[in-house]
Formats: C-alpha cells, sequence, structure tokens
C-alpha cells in the first residue's frame, strides 16, 4: 500500500534525478537548461498522472511544462487529451489546433481534432482534419489500397468528385479487380450525372461479383431513373434485396420502379415499407408523388412536408407550394 501511494512522488524524484544525469555535462549551470529539465520533469508527471486517471493533476503538471517550453507541440498534445477527457471540448479544440499550428506533421492531433468536430456535427471542419490525416498517411505509403478508399469516400462526401475519382482509378491500377473502386466510381459518376460511365462502371463491378447488392441496387436505379428497362431494373433490386431483404433504400428503388410502371398499390406498399426502415427525404418525396396520383392530396402533402423538413430541397418544396396553393384555391 506505501508503494502504490506515493508511487507518484518517487517517480517524480526518479524523473527529476534522470533529467539532471543524461544532460551534457558542459551544460550544467545553465539556465536554459535548467529549464528544459525542468519543464521536462512536469511533463513526465503528467504522464504519470494521466496513467492513474488523475486528469485534472496531469493537466495541472503539463500546464507547468508549457511555462517552461511554449513552443513543444507534445505539451499541447497532452493537454488536449487532459482537456477532452474532463469533457472540456473547447479548450481541447484550441489545445489540438495549437499542437498542429506548431508541428503541422502531428497526425495525431489532426486526427483527435476530427473525432472532436464529428462529437459536436461540425462536419466541414471534421472532414478538413480527416483529409490531412488521410492525405499524409497515403503520401508515406502510395499503395495502401484501405487509406485510399478512406480518402475517396471523404470527397464523394465532400463532393470534390473529381479527386475521389482520381483516388479510385489510382486503386484499380494497384487491384484491377476491387469491386468496392468500381461501385464508387460509378456512384461517383451517378452524382455527376453521367449515366453512361455510372452504368459502365456498375456492370463492372457486377463482372466481379454478381451479387453485389450495392451494385445491383444503384444499376437499377439508374434504369428506373432513366426510364431504361423497367423490367429489367426490378430483376436487379429484386436480386439486391435477397442479399439484404430489409434494407430501406432498394426497398425505396422497388417502389419506385413499380411506380414508374404504373403499379400503384404494389408502389405504395413498398414505400411505406422502405419509409420504415429508412426515414429519409427521398423516399418521403416519393411516397408524396404515390399519394398524389392516387388523388390522396392530404397524404402528399403530409409526406412532402416531411421530405421538406429533413432536406431543404427545392423541386419537393415547388410541389409542395403548388399542392397548397390548390387547396387554397
Amino acid at each position: 500500500m506505501f508503494l502504490i501511494r506515493h508511487r507518484a512522488a518517487w517517480l517524480s524524484l526518479i524523473i527529476l534525478v534522470c533529467a539532471g544525469i543524461f544532460l551534457p555535462k558542459e551544460t550544467f549551470g545553465s539556465s536554459e537548461t535548467k529549464e528544459r529539465s525542468s519543464g521536462y520533469a512536469h511533463y513526465m508527471m503528467g504522464l504519470l498522472y494521466d496513467w492513474e486517471g488523475q486528469n485534472q493533476e496531469a493537466l495541472e503538471e503539463y500546464k507547468k511544462a508549457d511555462s517552461y517550453d511554449q513552443n513543444n507541440a507534445s505539451i499541447h498534445l497532452r493537454m488536449g487529451v487532459e482537456y477532452t477527457k474532463l469533457n472540456k471540448i473547447p479548450e481541447a479544440i484550441e489545445e489540438f489546433k495549437l499542437a498542429t499550428k506548431l508541428d503541422p506533421d502531428d497526425l495525431e492531433s489532426h486526427f483527435l481534432l476530427a473525432l472532436l468536430y464529428t462529437s459536436i456535427n461540425q462536419a466541414e471542419e471534421a472532414n478538413r482534419e480527416y483529409e490531412i490525416v488521410l492525405k499524409k498517411v497515403s503520401d508515406e505509403d502510395p499503395k495502401n489500397i484501405q487509406v485510399r478508399h478512406y480518402l475517396g469516400q471523404l470527397y464523394l462526401h465532400q463532393r470534390k468528385f473529381d479527386d475521389a475519382i482520381i483516388q479510385y482509378n489510382f486503386i484499380l491500377t494497384v487491384s484491377p479487380k476491387d469491386v468496392d473502386a468500381f461501385f464508387f466510381l460509378g456512384s461517383i459518376y451517378e452524382e455527376k450525372d453521367q449515366h453512361k460511365e455510372a452504368i459502365e462502371n456498375f456492370k463492372k463491378a457486377l463482372e466481379i461479383e454478381p451479387n453485389h447488392a450495392n451494385s445491383l441496387n444503384s444499376l437499377g436505379y439508374i434504369y428506373v431513373e432513366q426510364g431504361y428497362d423497367l423490367d429489367e431494373a426490378i430483376v436487379l433490386i429484386k436480386k439486391a434485396l435477397e442479399t439484404d431483404p430489409e434494407n430501406g433504400a432498394y426497398i425505396d428503388s422497388l417502389g419506385w420502379a413499380y411506380f414508374k410502371k404504373g403499379m400503384l398499390n404494389e408502389a405504395l406498399v413498398e414505400l411505406e415499407r422502405a419509409i420504415q426502415n429508412f426515414p429519409d427525404p427521398e423516399i418521403y418525396d416519393h411516397l408524396g408523388e404515390v399519394y398524389f396520383k392516387l388523388g390522396n392530396s392530404q397524404k402528399a402533402q403530409e409526406h412532402w412536408k416531411k421530405s421538406v423538413e429533413l432536406k431543404d430541397d427545392p423541386v419537393v418544396k415547388a410541389k409542395l407550394e403548388k399542392i397548397e396553393k390548390q387547396k387554397e384555391d
């Protein structure tokens, strides 16, 4: 018990002694050396307190270390960690930002910043930090396919489509049969309204993996949206549902295909089922269309309102305004 209770004091003494032992003898007596030694001792005590779970005490030691060495990125990183553990997020963010300013190559601080920004729903800031980390790792290990995938998905999320395409094309030079690379390329081209290229990439994914559910659904949905072979679209989407029967996005695709074929009752059943699994603005929009076609303006209005609440889409807003105006007239 004595050793446990007094471990901090003993290790503090050891740290102070070691800080003196490993300094060159010719520097003894130098005020700069003494300050560096004291700062290092407080830093090590902070690590000890952190190890013991005494976060406030650890923070105080890091602050003392900082008073001796204010331009040390590692000290600010550790202060950020302690502030995070104490749930003082704004203070933690400031310390991590200072650490990255002092040492731009400090990936740990960038990554922790990304996590904190994510936790407080600051997506743009989080994505910026993730991008810094992923690009750095990618530069250091260019053939790391997993990192390239993460970077590609991040660019897709940021709608930096050309940057994403570069990542996935690079992946395919290293791994020509990477199914996910073809799928994401298809998704990017779909977002860019380049439907021919999107279809080509989804088909290439399915040549490699015929039961790749995301590619089956995406290819089927393009067929539906572009008015291609609706029967083939339904076959593709149903095949995707065999792999993942409760996937709300796939169920929505099937319901929308039925709507395009004029099978309104079947569409309604599938879309109502989809919204239970996946409350999404596009599905609410689709339901609004079905109810409007069935002559139920009130239900159409309800679903378009829910769609607009989730996503401020001018097209859906126009539908809603039109139906509200009709009711007033």
